[in-house]
C-alpha cells in the first residue's frame, strides 16, 4: 500500500444525500480526506471548499504548490462508504446552525428530480430521517 493510500480516506462525492452523508462523516474522522468528485461541477466544489478535516482545509502544499484534496472522475483508490450514509447526513446536519443547514440542504440532491418529486424512495427516506432528527419539511429546503 502506498504512503498516499495510508494518508487519506477516499470519499466519492456527487452531491447526493448518501455521498454528502459519507463526506460529512469522513471529515469528522481522525484521518485526512481526499474527495473523488463525480464531475467538474462548481456546486460540488463549493461544498468542499468550506469543509475541514482533521488536518484543516482539504488541501496541502507540496514544494510550494497548492494541492487540493480532490480529483474528478473514477479513482483507482477504494472509496469508503457508511452502511447508512443518509442517516449520517441528518445526524451531522441537525447539529449545524440554521444558516449552515439551509446551505447544505440547498446544495444536496435528494432525488433525481429537480425539484425533488416527494414520492420516490429517496424523498420519503429524506423526509422520514429529517423528522427523526427534528428537521421538518426537509424536501422544501432543498
Amino acid at each position: 500500500m502506498s504512503k498516499k493510500n495510508q494518508m487519506f480516506r477516499y470519499i466519492y462525492f456527487d452531491g447526493s444525500l448518501a455521498s454528502t452523508g459519507n463526506l460529512l462523516w469522513a471529515v469528522r474522522q481522525s484521518k485526512r480526506v481526499w474527495v473523488i468528485l463525480s464531475s467538474e461541477c462548481e456546486c460540488l466544489k463549493s461544498i468542499i471548499r468550506n469543509m475541514e478535516d482533521v488536518g484543516g482545509s482539504l488541501c496541502h502544499f507540496e514544494d510550494g504548490k497548492h494541492i487540493p484534496h480532490m480529483s474528478i472522475g473514477m479513482s483507482d483508490h477504494i472509496c469508503e462508504s457508511l452502511v447508512r450514509p443518509e442517516e449520517a447526513f441528518f445526524e451531522f446536519v441537525c447539529e449545524m446552525n440554521e444558516v449552515d443547514q439551509q446551505t447544505i440542504l440547498e446544495k444536496t440532491r435528494i432525488c433525481e428530480s429537480n425539484p425533488p418529486c416527494r414520492v420516490c424512495k429517496q424523498c420519503k427516506l429524506a423526509n422520514r430521517l429529517g423528522e427523526e432528527y427534528g428537521m421538518y419539511d426537509v424536501i422544501d429546503m432543498t
